[in-house]
């Protein structure tokens, strides 16, 4: 699951938010279903995580909804 590709391969999307005066990011994936799995994983992982319900307290930056080389920029 080694960056954005691989959250887009695993769960069919992904976006990343930043927070530009904290410098935090956040990636983000949709659905219950998703978001279950994409945190076990994680934990798996070793990761230390926090779960934000809805949309996290940054500038989303790009997302993908699983169109193959497709990321649009947000500005």
């Amino acid at each position: 699951m080694k960056g954005e590709q691989g959250l887009e391969a695993a769960f069919g999307g992904s976006a990343y938010y930043r927070d530009e005066a904290t410098e935090e990011a956040y990636l983000a994936v949709w659905g219950a279903r998703n978001g279950s799995r994409f945190r076990r994983k994680l934990r798996e992982s070793g990761a230390t995580l926090q779960t934000v319900s809805g949309e996290p307290p940054a500038r989303l930056v790009w997302y993908n909804s699983g169109q193959k080389g497709h990321r649009p920029k947000v500005r």
